[in-house]
């Protein structure tokens, strides 16, 4: 069970590996958010979750679950290139951004938590969020097209952000914890040892920061 930004950047390039290295195993994935992947894990519908945790919104720690982190990482606002806070240079504070559209996950998800948390206690301002989505294409384009602001981690801004400029956090430290979880004793099986192996080299080679003053205009 992974959602869809893991799925690309992490659990795609591990399945190749393991194609190469394992040719026995073979791997099926359920695309699903983290709580639904790991209630899916615990009723024994699914083997192994990858799944995220943002800074502020931990999820239950469930007996008989071993976890295991990959990496932490930043979380970025993403905003129009042509946005006026756009500009190469100074971090952005987030009480600059009250009055702008905002795009987040479903609600009752992670980031759609960690909008409405640090707009609050960071901002000053509770956000206008006037489109939800779980898509990053999406939420991308979005923001490339100047209908929204949002934030994002480093994973999910490898590859085309066409129109999006990417921006520290001026007055918060936010962050995003990837990680595996499967029932206790479960890597006992070699197929699933394996590919809990393949997804930890993999998030090795995926670890690589995306500039917080980065920029690409259409």
């Amino acid at each position: 069970g992974s959602f869809q930004t893991a799925s690309l950047q992490l659990l795609l390039p591990a399945m190749n590996a393991l194609r190469e290295s394992h040719p026995g195993v073979s791997v099926r994935l359920v695309e699903a958010e983290p709580e639904p992947a790991l209630e899916a894990l615990r009723s024994h519908a699914l083997d192994l979750a990858l799944a995220d945790e943002w800074a502020g919104t931990p999820h239950p720690r469930w007996p008989g679950l071993e976890r295991e982190e990959l990496f932490t990482e930043a979380v970025h606002l993403a905003l129009p290139a042509a946005h006026p806070l756009a500009a190469p240079g100074a971090p952005v504070a987030l009480a600059a951004l009250q009055g702008e559209a905002w795009a987040t996950g479903y609600p009752g998800g992670g980031m759609a938590a960690l909008v409405r948390r640090v707009c609050n206690e960071h901002g000053g301002f509770e956000p206008d969020v006037r489109h939800e989505t779980n898509e990053l294409t999406m939420l991308l384009a979005l923001v490339a097209h100047s209908h929204a602001v949002t934030l994002l981690p480093e994973l999910a801004l490898l590859g085309d952000v066409a129109g999006v400029a990417v921006r520290p956090v001026a007055d918060a430290q936010l962050t995003r914890t990837l990680f595996t979880a499967v029932r206790e004793g479960a890597d006992r099986r070699p197929a699933l040892a394996a590919t809990r192996a393949a997804l930890r080299a993999q998030a090795g080679l995926a670890r690589q920061p995306t500039s917080p003053e980065r920029q690409v205009a259409t």
